[in-house]
């Protein structure tokens, strides 16, 4: 990907072959899409479309080919009582159409009028307006919206103004005015959900700027360039523009670059090398894409030639698939290790009548060694259980070296393998592992298979796989400590030997109830 940093914003006279026809544009609408079907289905780019079934398509379903559609011009408005925007569309052809043949296509219209201009009410499912003003043009909209756009006749507004800079004769322009909706738009921004806090500042943006233009241009081979001009208040405005590009660049920067840092095998070379690759690419395209400011203006561009647009989209296509199946790979081998880990504990349960307390203590209650440690008969490694001395702290001199050779069943295939596991029970008042000794499994009313065993907590709770300490939960809070393994999810093994995958947004109500053993809470199987 390549980009070279340019926007045309010139007057209606200036390059453009024929000058935007403003005279639909009623007072209310504040932004604009300006669209050239025509030149884009016979343009360089066409070879590539397909042409035939969008011209077969737009014959048979409206009486219209596309192919003479020369422009079309989408006016936005602020919402006017209803949830939606609203729309009108103004259609201009390169030859006279045929109304016989676009009514043969609708169903029974209703005629109506306004300021002594006729126009056509069409009932469900369209339930739009269409007015006829000549034969190379056609206006559709809701019906209050048609009148004011029958009426508007160049009406000057700050979109109109803006159109009016605004070289609009390309494949598709984007125009906004943001005077009249900056109030609105702040207000959602302020009003709404809680934004992350490195996103909090953005909620300034529609307060700094102006207008908004986007320029969209096919080229040869699919190729394409992409404009983007800010317009700030003014001049300081403008560099507080460029700095929030800046940093979200850089935001996103880092974010795809943590897509490609290896989770497992730091050290490969391979790795290494194709964290090189990826660092070295997003500086490039960093560079490229970075605002220009001048005066109030800020912008920036992509353009694309076929070889780097192909290369691109072969890049974007293979790695999230990679990506997937890393990550089911990861998952297999965590929802095995959990698995293991639920049957070394009904195995425990089934020798000794009770499941293993949640860590090994001394007499005075002390907690020593973690129920990992207890577990180690239970999954093949007797040898190693041998060599810890169960009556002092997983830290001694003797127990702390044993750290460095953690099973591979704690070990989670998402993080480092550094001694540290993210295998933890839950364990407080009225879960399945309280106190200093075991619970019967006939303590467990709630029901082996609505009572949860183990979860996977988040790398900032993983511990040493010997220390005695677990997820201490607090019901107020059930979500602390879980979540952030995996992509929205998380693991946890049941009562009943039985793993599943848990939503990282999972009704809160029935995480509680999935904690407590007794609860007697009603669990619905669907909202995990």
């Amino acid at each position: 990907m390549c980009a070279a940093l340019s926007l045309s914003l010139v007057a209606a006279s200036g390059n453009a072959d024929t000058p935007l026809n403003l005279k639909y544009v009623p007072p209310e609408a504040t932004a604009a899409v300006v669209a050239h079907p025509r030149q884009i289905l016979t343009g360089p780019s066409s070879k590539w479309l397909p042409v035939e079934m969008w011209t077969a398509m737009g014959v048979k379903e409206t009486g219209l080919d596309p192919l003479q559609i020369d422009e079309v011009v989408a006016l936005i408005g602020p919402p006017n009582g209803t949830p939606k925007p609203e729309l009108g569309i103004v259609v201009r052809f390169a030859q006279a159409y045929s109304q016989a043949d676009i009514l043969a296509k609708l169903p029974a219209t209703t005629e109506a009028e306004e300021s002594g201009h006729k126009f056509l009410q069409v009932p469900a499912p369209i339930s739009a307006c269409i007015y006829f003003p000549d034969d190379k043009t056609i206006v559709v909209s809701r019906e209050q919206m048609l009148r004011h756009m029958i009426v508007a006749q160049n009406v000057d507004t700050p979109l109109t103004k803006l159109l009016k800079q605004t070289d609009c004769s390309g494949n598709l322009t984007l125009a906004v005015a943001m005077e009249p909706i900056r109030g609105m738009i702040s207000a959602l921004m302020m009003y709404g959900p809680a934004a992350p806090p490195p996103l909090d500042k953005y909620k300034e943006l529609p307060n700094k700027l102006d207008a908004i233009v986007l320029h969209f241009q096919l080229q040869d081979a699919m190729g394409y360039n992409l404009d983007l001009m800010l317009r700030g208040t003014n001049a300081a405005a403008a560099q507080d523009v460029e700095n929030m590009i800046l940093g979200g660049l850089e935001m996103v920067r880092g974010m795809a670059l943590g897509m490609f840092k290896p989770k497992d095998a730091p050290d490969d070379p391979v790795n290494q090398a194709t964290q090189k690759y990826a660092d070295r690419i997003a500086q490039k395209i960093f560079d490229l894409i970075k605002p220009v400011r001048k005066d109030t203006d800020v912008s920036l561009s992509i353009h694309t030639d076929a070889s780097i647009a192909s290369a691109g989209v072969m890049a974007g296509l293979l790695l999230p698939a990679v990506q997937a199946a890393r990550e089911a790979a990861r998952r297999i081998q965590s929802l095995n290790n959990l698995k293991q880990i639920s049957l070394a504990m009904l195995n425990y349960e089934a020798a000794k009548g009770r499941l293993p307390a949640h860590a090994i203590f001394d007499g005075q209650g002390k907690p020593l060694l973690s129920w990992r440690v207890q577990m180690l008969p239970y999954i093949d490694e007797g040898d190693l259980y041998k060599k810890f001395h169960l009556d002092e702290p997983w830290d001694s001199p003797n127990n702390k070296p044993l750290i460095a050779r953690i099973p591979q069943i704690y070990c989670n295939p998402n993080r480092p393998k550094d001694g540290k596991t993210n295998y933890l029970v839950p364990f407080g008042q009225g879960l399945a592992f309280e106190g200093t000794e075991g619970v019967k499994l006939g303590e467990i009313t709630d029901g082996l298979s609505n009572t949860l065993l183990a979860v996977e907590v988040n790398d900032e709770r993983a511990v040493e796989w010997t220390k005695p300490d677990d997820l201490e939960v607090d019901l107020s809070k059930p979500m602390a400590g879980l979540g952030g393994v995996r992509p929205v999810s998380f693991l946890a093994a049941f009562c009943d030997g039985s793993v599943h995958v848990l939503s990282d947004f999972i009704d809160q109500a029935t995480l509680q109830a999935l904690f407590t053993r007794a609860g007697g809470e009603p669990i619905d199987p669907t909202k995990f």
